[in-house]
């Protein structure tokens, strides 16, 4: 059952399906569990990594950019090479989002997608309709509260 349905084609195969984001809420230093839901429509020859990023308003001098958490893998862990997806097949992608303990209170977008695991060059992004949207998903938007 998945709690939120989407329609991202990633590529020419990966579809993001839809995603569980059991809390809307986080404290600096702490998780936010995000469960991703894949499917290809063929077989894949290339190995991908998933990324998810928490974004947030205010510049984070100590990563350079707007990033105030991150985990990048393999789906699955590790444990769901896309080489080995069988089309048609829903994966099951978990993550632990850690957020920066200095993180301030605020709203942050949730930034998702893939990279080639050996050329680290980001697939691009297609709507729904088929339209071109960059190479991330920004996903949905949580509360960062106050620690």
């Amino acid at each position: 059952d998945v709690q939120h349905r989407t329609d991202y084609r990633l590529g020419e195969f990966i579809h993001l399906i839809g995603y569980d984001l059991p809390q809307t809420t986080a404290k600096p230093g702490g998780v936010i569990e995000l469960t991703l839901y894949w499917q290809t429509s063929a077989a894949l020859e290339t190995r991908y990594k998933a990324f998810t990023h928490l974004l947030g308003d205010v510049y984070n001098a100590a990563s350079d950019n707007f990033l105030w958490g991150q985990q990048d893998n393999e789906p699955g862990g590790g444990q769901a090479l896309t080489t080995l997806w069988t089309p048609g097949a829903v994966i099951v992608d978990t993550y632990r989002i850690p957020v920066d303990a200095s993180a301030p209170p605020g709203t942050y977008t949730i930034e998702i997608g893939m990279y080639g695991l050996v050329d680290v060059a980001r697939l691009p992004v297609f709507d729904a309709e088929g339209a071109a949207s960059g190479d991330a998903i920004f996903l949905t938007e949580v509360e960062v509260q106050a620690p």
